[in-house]
């Protein structure tokens, strides 16, 4: 196993693998299999296939091409363009203010285009306290599970009525771990994700867990950790802050609902210690 594949599994919380093809005509393919739960697997692959290259006078958005699919019985065998770039634990080897700059132009120009593409409906409640329900049924560890036995008191609280939500197209996992910005400065998005609610909020929450809480930044030595929080800081584009205003109450329940779904996946003790954290700090807010 090469160090690109080292570097990729390590940063998936796919469970799936990868195999990086070398070409002799210099280009290079990423071969991507997932042995669990193939139905899904194909309806994060057709989001990725469907998204359009966003773009204005400054930033190019696009997802990472998919070359060629294949099924058998317990995997689904996935090949894409192996995009060059910078992404994750990246950003702070090289994330220059140049570099944050581009991610948070990119960020900032993504979101506008989802959210143009969306329309404001009324949500019941339930949905959002059954998947936390779920959750916290799906998670074994002690520990988390009295967190997020908490964190569903703290829902409960919220979903006592209904809310309106943006519903439309949205990443699912829109963190920088599934960001590569390759050296002409494209953003390339990778790991799209078919979500139980499709809304422009769940990528809100999700890149929020990064640019919050360093969620792709988490395997860090503490003494990176200051220019993880400067990096993040200088990467925020403005429209958070504005969504933050416009849905603050549905982005709360998504956030906390997106820290949640976590856990029962957690099976080290760093990510899991982060998300004791985390989940107390966004419960308290």
């Amino acid at each position: 196993m090469n160090e690109a594949e080292k570097r990729i599994i390590r940063i998936s919380n796919s469970g799936a693998s990868f195999k990086v093809e070398q070409h002799i005509n210099g280009q290079n393919f990423l071969l991507k299999t997932i042995f669990s739960d193939i139905s899904r697997s194909h309806k994060n692959i057709d989001k990725q296939k469907l998204q359009e290259t966003i773009h204005d006078e400054n930033y190019r958005i696009k997802a990472v091409p998919v070359l060629l699919e294949s099924s058998g019985a317990d995997s689904h065998i996935v090949k894409m363009l192996y995009i060059d770039g910078v992404s994750a634990e990246k950003f702070l080897v090289r994330g220059s203010r140049s570099v944050s700059k581009q991610l948070k132009g990119s960020i900032s120009l993504f979101l506008k285009k989802t959210f143009s593409k969306s329309y404001d409906k009324e949500i019941c409640s339930s949905l959002f306290l059954e998947k936390a329900a779920s959750v916290l049924e799906a998670t074994k560890c002690p520990q988390l599970k009295i967190e997020v036995t908490y964190c569903l008191e703290v829902l409960q609280k919220y979903c006592k009525k209904n809310y309106y939500f943006p519903v439309g197209p949205c990443h699912g996992d829109f963190t920088l771990s599934n960001m590569i910005i390759s050296n002409d400065g494209t953003l390339h998005l990778i790991d799209y994700l078919d979500t139980f609610f499709e809304s422009p909020l769940q990528d809100v929450a999700k890149i929020m867990q990064d640019l919050d809480y360093g969620w792709s930044f988490r395997y860090e030595k503490p003494a990176a950790s200051l220019s993880a929080k400067i990096f993040c800081m200088n990467s925020t584009p403005l429209i958070l802050g504005e969504l933050k205003s416009d849905y603050g109450v549905q982005i709360k329940i998504l956030l906390i609902l997106t820290l949640m779904r976590i856990a029962p996946y957690v099976n080290d003790e760093l990510t899991r210690n982060w998300l004791i954290k985390v989940l107390r700090k966004e419960a308290a807010k």
